[in-house]
């Protein structure tokens, strides 16, 4: 390659970052600003708004609940996928409706609300397992378990834990 070559690459790559950084840019400048009751649904699964994480919920119990609970989420686990398959042909299929040409508001509507009604069971499924769980601890047992599923993830842990 020669000198003026390896400028005309530079000045290309120059621009499509430029471009990028633009159209980034232009995304967060021109959106419109998220109304306070688009962040927190007034409906919808209680449990899975929020910052409740089922990863922490699962690590937080007892030793002798543990298994009880891994049993619970393997029966479910059938019906939960089948869900989750639901659910994402829901979200594919209200994606390709936004997509389609002419436009069709209501049909686009009816999609996103099969997508938003898909997910919905799934959550309510998974919660109805997670009732289950709860039911069945000590009220001081459910609390702590219940507390570190709803607190906020630490910071930089998953980067601590990759340095050691």
């Amino acid at each position: 390659m020669n000198r003026v070559n390896i400028w005309i690459v530079l000045l290309l790559v120059s621009v499509l970052l430029n471009g990028v950084l633009i159209g980034a840019g232009a995304r967060h400048w021109f959106a419109p600003e998220p109304s306070p009751a688009a962040e927190r649904p007034s409906s919808g699964p209680v449990m899975m708004r929020g910052n409740f994480s089922l990863r922490a919920f699962m690590r937080a119990l007892p030793e002798d609940q543990r298994p009880l609970a891994r049993e619970r989420f393997e029966a479910a686990s059938p019906h939960l996928r089948e869900l989750g398959r639901e659910a994402m042909q829901a979200r594919r299929t209200a994606s390709e409706t936004l997509r389609a040409q002419p436009f069709d508001a209501e049909a686009a509507q009816a999609a996103m609300a099969g997508a938003r009604d898909a997910r919905a069971r799934m959550d309510a499924r998974t919660e109805a397992v997670i009732l289950d769980i709860l039911e069945r601890m000590e009220p001081e047992a459910r609390e702590a378990v219940l507390e570190a599923a709803f607190a906020p993830p630490e910071r930089g842990a998953r980067l601590r834990r990759s340095r050691n």
